[in-house]
This record gives structure tokens, sequence and C-alpha cells, in this order.
């Protein structure tokens, strides 16, 4: 099947939970084609894979992982070929501290959930580092999103099994998240009633959330800092939680679903004053 007939049709078996594979493709980024070269992956295994993806690109998508499994008779090649697609890129993000640096608007900023400012004197004292030092984000991020982060799901637990964009993004300030999971009709109500466009430009916490030409949500993240969002693209167990790039993000998914617009919107309940 040509890809072009693929994407077609595999966008249409998209519309229903159905098919989850189509649903929730895997997202195979231009890195990762690039690096099928030095894959150590035999050129017929190659081949398959390459005749399976679909989409307009640079993002391509992958939806018949366990059909090609199958068709792999050499264990060895299919535990290489396993984690050569599901080796997903991230970013170790940190963020840099000197003696130039407003502590008091960082802790601000960082501080949506009433924990950072505890690590004040961290922070202070980093900032005394003769030339600066670093701090990674991940010590500043929410309990939940901080826990999740860069690893797959827990097979064993119920509810991450069953995770997607959506139940991240909604929760990503949780105390206790949520177990309703993989139910589009709650979130819809969800960023109709508890959620509003912020008209100014992202920051911590934000919802950025893409939408096709009805006005359906495709797709969420949550905005982190300089660019980067916390998401997760896809249902289930083969996708972790990554930090990516919003333009990486918009990209994927365009080239998923076809033209979508994006819409910052914030929690009416944490709903807080920007930060310039």
């Amino acid at each position: 099947m040509p890809s072009h007939s693929r994407r077609v049709i595999y966008g249409v078996l998209a519309r229903s939970a159905a098919n989850p594979h189509q649903r929730d493709p895997i997202p195979i980024s231009p890195t990762r084609i690039d690096s099928l070269r030095s894959s150590g992956l035999s050129e017929s295994t190659v081949a398959t894979f390459r005749a399976l993806l679909y989409g307009p690109g640079p993002w391509l998508a992958f939806a018949d992982f366990s059909t090609q499994l199958g068709l792999i008779p050499d264990e060895h090649e299919r535990i290489r070929f396993a984690t050569f697609v599901l080796t997903t890129e991230s970013y170790l993000v940190r963020l840099r501290i000197d003696n130039t640096t407003d502590i008091e608007r960082m802790v601000r900023y960082w501080d949506v959930v009433g924990q950072v400012g505890a690590m004040r004197p961290l922070l202070d004292a980093v900032g005394r580092v003769k030339g600066g030092a670093t701090v990674g984000i991940a010590a500043l991020l929410p309990p939940l999103p901080r826990g999740l982060l860069n690893r797959y799901p827990n097979a064993g637990d119920p509810i991450e099994a069953h995770s997607d964009c959506f139940w991240t993004s909604l929760n990503f300030l949780a105390d206790r998240p949520s177990e309703r999971v993989d139910d589009p009709a709650y979130v819809a109500d969800m960023l109709r009633t508890q959620y509003r466009p912020t008209g100014a430009a992202p920051k911590l916490g934000d919802l950025m959330v893409l939408v096709d030409e009805r006005n359906a949500p495709v797709h969420a993240g949550v905005y982190v800092a300089d660019g980067f969002v916390f998401t997760k693209n896809g249902y289930g167990l083969l996708h972790p939680w990554t930090l990516m790039k919003v333009s990486s993000m918009v990209s994927l998914y365009t080239a998923l679903r076809g033209p979508l617009r994006e819409i910052t919107v914030a929690s009416i309940a944490n709903a807080r004053s920007h930060i310039p």
C-alpha cells in the first residue's frame, strides 16, 4: 500500500477508538529516520519499516508495530527493531543560574503548586557559585510530571496504562490525579468548563491544545518554559512522557491529522497573573 493511501485509510480508522494503533501511531522523528543506516537492522527490516511509514513529513507515523514484529523471524532482530522503534527523543533541560539571576522572579514563575519556595536556599546557593551553575527543571516541576517525565507507563498501573496526552495535561497540577482516562466526553467538558483562553504568551501550567477544523481537541501538552511542553504523544504503554519543543509537537500532529489550530488555555482554578 503506498504511503499516501495508508495515510488516508489510517486517518479514517483513527476516528474510532476500536483502532488504537491507527488512533495513536508511534511517532517517528526525522532524526530517528536518519539514524536507520546505523541502527544495525537488516536491510529487509529497514525496507519493510520504511514501506509502513506514512505522513507528509518531516515527522512520520508507524501504526504496524505488532505486524512487523510478527514478520521478523530472528529473536535478536526483533529486539533490535523494538528498541529502535520505541526509543523516543526527549530533553534534559537545565536552568542556568548565576549572580545576575533574579531568584525571586524565578521562584514566582516555577512555584505553581507551592513547593518551589522551599528550594529558595538551594537556588540562592547555586547563584553564588563562581561562574554560575545549572539546576535540572525536573526538580522544579509539580509532583506528578516530575515522577512521570522520561519514562514509559507502568503496565501494572490501570491509570498509567490507559493514559494519554489529555489525562497528562489535565492532571499536571493535580494533588490527586483523576481516574478518568480515555474519556473524550470528560476531556471536552473539562476543557470547556474549567479552562479559558489566555490571550497571552504561555507560561508554566498553561495547556497548549491543538484543535481541528471542527474545533475538536486532537492533542494537548503543558507549557513548561522556553518553548518546551510536557506531553505524552499517544495512548497506552508504547508512548512515554517527554519534553518536546512546541514546534515539534505542532509538526508531528499536523503530519498525523492535517492542519490544526493552536490554542493556549489556563485553568480557572489555578489562574495566575502573567509574569513577563
